[in-house]
């Protein structure tokens, strides 16, 4: 598979917010102001626009699982670890199983899908940080 450049700079900023997920989950740090970096690097204006979104889907996603980490789960936490298992913490803890299903797909597979239209040679933004930017 031949990738001109700038597919290869495409698919290696969406590569970065994957990759900065997983360093996000393992280490609890983010790398969002790489794509900032590419940003001031790149003079094609539809690459700084892409770098522009990726570091602002992962800046806005560090910001949910900090707000996650905060008080979901100190509440989960609190409800598991207290003995009297009544059906109020039960329900507590089963709430948030969704809740990881919606963090797992916005942290995993948004990037995912960015890697898999750039190699089909599709265009692929953000849907609402992409909007957001045009304005």
């Amino acid at each position: 598979m031949n990738l001109s450049q700038e597919k290869n700079l495409k698919l290696m900023m969406h590569t970065i917010t994957l990759l900065s997920f997983i360093i996000l989950t393992f280490f609890s740090i983010t790398i969002f102001y790489v794509s900032f970096i590419f940003y001031f690097v790149f003079k094609s204006k539809e690459l700084r626009i892409i770098a522009i979104e990726t570091a602002v889907y992962q800046l806005l996603t560090w910001i949910i699982v900090l707000i996650w980490n905060t008080f979901v789960m100190r509440i989960l936490m609190f409800s598991m670890f207290h003995f009297d298992m009544n059906a109020s913490n039960m329900s507590m803890i089963l709430w948030t199983a969704p809740l990881y299903i919606i963090l797992t797909i916005l942290l995993v597979f948004g990037p995912l899908k960015g890697i898999l239209y750039v190699l089909q040679g599709k265009d692929f933004h953000y849907p609402i940080i992409s909007k957001w930017i045009n304005k």
